[in-house]
């Protein structure tokens, strides 16, 4: 037994199983096809039969129900029109206009009406408004549209007991003739029954009831008088309750006068029919529960179910039958095709193959099998010798290869080329990876040495910047210190300049001084000039008195003396005066001008502060900038011993590069190429 033969039988399985088919089969697909087609026509039919149905049952309750409102309507305008006509039949009664006709006569006619309507009350009202029943007053809108000359029936009147009263007027016509000059006016009091009753003989189904609304959508008539007296309003209810909402757009139709036919849901679903009533501002509905009307259809709806049910019970036993005959023989060949999946390509099978159809997808799956076992028993060939090395293996049955089998031998070959290509490029590239390695174990061991090299000048170059930065920062210090000096020389000379300042206001001072002594001094030149004219004056008065007066002449001698001695002191004290102002302004000057010097002085020492401390900071930024250099040599450093690091692990993975390419080159030399 060769080597392939012995990989077949210990591939082949010991047991087949066979899988049933669980999911989509095509005896399920007919059955299903067979019930869907069924049970679409019998529901489509019943769906068809509920729907004709229902519209003519719908199309019925409608006419009906718009019929049966308007004769309801019809109904309460005839027998309104005869209590009209009552009314006004008496009102054209001759005896009324006879001015022999007493109290007693009216009252015994009215009687009569009273008792064949079942009125509760009557009057007879003059133009003036009095009762001639009862004696009172009376005015209210009956009367007054029967004084108009109208026969009027009022809306019913909720009165103080409780008690709803509606008012029948007509006008009594002068001589019984209609169109001539309305003499009183006639009015029946009646309770809300009459109307009740006319409501409650109108029925369309068990649970239907009839009733009537006002133009205010005021309830004035029910079979029961329960909506009446709870003055029931459907549109006023739907501000607060949203379950009126659709019943209350019913009324606003109706109070528009409209007639038609609707429905409405309130605990339940009712259908309504509306018209309004020929000659009033009324109008009259009908309402009944919509049960009433289709328990028909659910009685038909059962029925229809029953005859899709059993249909669809029949269709199923009939579709399995006809599906199991088709199904079988294709299950059977479905179990060898299993087989075959499985890797069985020898067993043998037998079909019913009864069926023609079935006859041939036998033939067809017999014949697949045995290809099928011929290009893979080719394959296996190949195959196992390429697994030994063999590149040069090739088809024994080409022809077998066709059509889409075609795909298997194309690729056995491309991989067999490709296995070879492959193989001597490796062959090629071990050679390059060894020359490749030893070169590079070169390389990395030249670059491990540079690397230290590197790190050395480094290490001499952080050392150098060590003393720069050190430098640096001397200079730093010793700028600031020239700043703090500045700024003492800078007080000193501000002060320096505020003493010049206050010498300058004190020689200003000393200037106005010496002005107000030479001031003084003119006085006393003015005062000797004078002096020296009185002593004059007195010279010649003494001369003219002769010897009296020589006396007084000595004394006038002396005065003048005197006088010319003080003004000659006063010239004197003057010019020396003159002299003081003068040196006085000439060292204002010069004070004001060296106080000008300091201020200058000042401004020069803030110029040279400023620099000197903007050298500071510009050194403090060198610092700053030393600092970083520092820091990026040691990164720098910190590099370049990884580099050294990497470089010597290169050097030691080139050199077992280049052993693992001397071994790779040995294994492939074992395989055989062309």
């Amino acid at each position: 037994m060769s080597k392939r033969e012995k990989k077949m039988v210990e591939k082949r399985p010991k047991k087949i199983k066979t899988r049933k088919p669980t999911e989509s089969t095509i005896a399920g697909r007919i059955e299903t096809a067979i019930n869907r087609i069924v049970v679409s026509l019998l529901v489509i039919l019943g769906v068809i039969a509920l729907v004709c149905i229902y519209v003519t049952t719908k199309n019925r309750v409608e006419e009906d129900f718009a019929a049966m409102s308007k004769l309801a309507a019809d109904r309460v305008s005839k027998e309104i029109d005869t209590m009209k006509m009552s009314a006004y039949e008496i009102g054209c009664n001759q005896m009324f206009s006879s001015y022999s006709v007493s109290n007693a006569d009216i009252t015994e006619v009215l009687e009569q009406k009273k008792e064949t309507y079942g009125f509760q009350d009557f009057g007879y009202i003059t133009p003036d408004g009095v009762d001639l029943i009862s004696g009172a007053s009376t005015s209210t809108d009956s009367v007054e549209m029967a004084l108009a000359g109208e026969t009027y029936i009022s809306e019913p009147v909720k009165g103080e007991d409780g008690s709803f009263t509606s008012y029948l007027s007509a006008p009594v016509w002068k001589h019984g003739v209609p169109g001539n000059d309305v003499i009183a006016a006639i009015v029946f009091y009646t309770d809300n029954t009459f109307l009740n009753n006319i409501v409650a003989d109108i029925h369309i189904s068990k649970s239907s009831y009839a009733y009537m609304v006002d133009k205010n959508d005021n309830v004035i008539a029910d079979p029961t008088g329960e909506l009446v007296n709870s003055q029931f309003n459907p549109i006023a209810l739907a501000e607060t309750d949203s379950s009126y909402k659709s019943l209350a757009k019913v009324h606003e139709k109706m109070i528009a006068g409209e007639s038609g036919f609707s429905s409405f849901k309130r605990n339940g679903t009712y259908f309504v029919a509306y018209a309004p009533v020929e000659g009033t501002e009324w109008s009259v509905a009908v309402i009944a529960n919509r049960n009433d009307f289709f328990g028909g259809i659910v009685i038909s709806s059962i029925f229809v179910v029953l005859v899709v049910a059993a249909g669809i019970l029949v269709s199923s036993r009939m579709s399995k039958k006809v599906a199991k005959k088709i199904s079988d023989p294709l299950v059977a060949v479905g179990e060898r095709l299993d087989k075959m999946s499985a890797g069985d390509l020898h067993s043998e099978f037998e079909v019913n193959d009864d069926l023609k159809e079935v006859k041939v997808l036998t033939d067809s799956t017999k014949k697949h099998i045995k290809s099928l076992t011929a290009l893979i028993n080719d394959i296996s060939v190949v195959l196992e010798k390429l697994s030994d090395g063999d590149f040069t293996a090739f088809t024994e049955i080409p022809e077998a290869y066709v059509g889409d089998f075609e795909g298997l031998l194309i690729p056995i070959e491309s991989l067999k080329e490709t296995l070879s290509e492959t193989i001597k490029e490796i062959q090629d590239t071990a050679g390059l990876v060894m020359n490749g390695s030893s070169q590079l174990a070169g390389g990395a061991q030249s670059l491990a040495e540079g690397a230290v090299t590197q790190t050395e000048e480094l290490d001499e170059l952080r050392r150098t910047i060590d003393k720069v930065k050190a430098l640096v920062k001397e200079s730093t210090d010793a700028t600031r210190v020239s700043v703090q000096k500045m700024e003492g020389i800078k007080d000193v000379t501000a002060e320096s300049t505020e003493e010049m300042s206050e010498m300058t206001d004190a020689m200003k001072r000393i200037s106005e001084t010496s002005q107000e002594i030479a001031n003084i001094v003119s006085g006393i030149e003015e005062i000797a000039a004078e002096t020296n004219l009185l002593s004059l004056n007195a010279s010649i008065e003494a001369a003219r008195a002769g010897e009296a007066g020589r006396g007084f002449a000595v004394v006038a001698e002396e005065i003048r003396k005197l006088a010319e001695n003080s003004a000659q002191s006063a010239v004197g004290a003057k010019a020396l005066v003159d002299a003081a102002v003068a040196e006085v302004e000439r060292g204002s000057g010069i004070a004001d001008k060296t106080a000008e010097s300091l201020g200058k002085v000042i401004d020069g020492i803030d110029l040279i502060r400023e620099e000197v401390a903007n050298t500071a900071t510009y050194a403090d930024k060198q610092a700053s900038a030393i600092e970083d250099i520092i820091d990026g040599v040691q990164q720098i450093a910190g590099i370049t011993e990884s580099n050294s690091a990497a470089a010597e692990e290169t050097s030691a993975t080139s050199e077992e590069l280049s052993a693992q390419a001397t071994g790779l080159n040995n294994l492939v030399e074992k395989f055989i190429i062309e």
